[in-house]
């Protein structure tokens, strides 16, 4: 019976593995997709957008042609996008990523599998 309850929890620990995977796949496309809206900015104004929103709505410059995004995607933690211009480099992530949490952990506390733990600073 204890070899089935551990079979049992591994298995789901896979599984649960399986989806975080997909998550942080689907947060990294979303992410690519940002940044090119953000080049897409870039190539009508001349300078990336001071945030996000402006992607979606005109912030008064000249050149804008958008919206660029037809509405502002959440990552896949339901949390909203980082966004950061450093010279000619945009870093665009995840901020409702959950933080990692040791095997052990895991395993020895299953009824908390999947909880998302406020994002790191």
């Amino acid at each position: 019976m204890g070899l089935l309850v551990v079979c049992a929890l591994l298995v789901h620990g896979v599984d649960f593995a399986a989806a975080r995977a997909c998550r942080a796949k689907a947060s990294e496309a979303m992410a690519s997709g940002l940044r090119n809206a953000c080049q897409e900015y870039r190539q009508d104004t001349g300078r990336y957008p001071t945030a996000l929103v402006d992607l979606l709505t005109n912030p008064g410059g000249p050149g804008w042609q958008g919206p660029y995004l037809i509405k502002m995607p959440k990552d896949p933690w339901q949390g909203e996008y980082a966004y950061a211009v450093s010279g000619e480099d945009v870093d665009i992530r995840a901020t409702g990523r959950p933080a990692p949490r040791p095997w052990w952990k895991r395993i020895l506390n299953p009824l908390h599998f999947g909880r998302v733990y406020p994002p790191r600073s």
